[in-house]
């Protein structure tokens, strides 16, 4: 079984007021490309913020 592991993609969160979406695109869409090419089976996130 293959794992990636990830953590802390701040989704959704803006820096300095800048909305980042394209760059969150842009890592979503990198991130689907690798699981696929790695052929990996499991996804694990770490979330090391709470949300309110």
């Amino acid at each position: 079984m293959k794992i990636i592991h990830t953590s802390d993609w701040h989704l959704g969160h803006q820096l300095h007021g800048y909305n980042r979406d394209y760059e969150h695109q842009a890592f979503l869409d990198w991130l689907a490309d690798e699981l696929e090419a790695q052929q990996a089976d499991v996804l694990s996130h770490y979330l090391s913020h709470q949300w309110r």
